[in-house]
């Protein structure tokens, strides 16, 4: 969830327009016994999901396009990249069309635990 959380609020684009290299690089750091690399990359889409479903059922309601530029352009740091930078939000648009799919039909949530 961490991860999502970055990717979304903080990050540049470069980072998220190549964020599997970075995912990969944090899951090899992490070394978690017993934690597949398959297992944490579903935790990724779900915590994708899952913050997808907050950001736009909660946090962006009611924004408009004359909000995001008025917060580009009087940046409030305590706000996350998301509310005024329109691609990361197109970013987060097109994980949820990636990974919906696989949230929909059960694989991201019945799977087997690695030995």
């Amino acid at each position: 969830t961490d991860l999502i959380y970055l990717f979304c609020g903080s990050v540049e684009d470069e980072i998220v327009e190549d964020y599997n290299r970075y995912l990969k690089l944090y899951y090899e750091t992490l070394k978690v016994e017993g934690y597949s690399d398959e297992e944490f990359f579903s935790d990724f889409k779900v915590a994708a999901l899952d913050y997808a479903r907050w950001a736009f059922s909660v946090r962006l309601v009611g924004d408009t396009p004359e909000k995001f530029q008025k917060r580009a352009a009087d940046v409030d740091v305590n706000l996350g990249y998301f509310r005024r930078h329109v691609p990361r939000v197109q970013w987060l648009l097109q994980l949820v069309e990636d990974f919906l799919p696989e949230a929909e039909s059960g694989r991201l949530f019945f799977r087997k635990r690695s030995e």
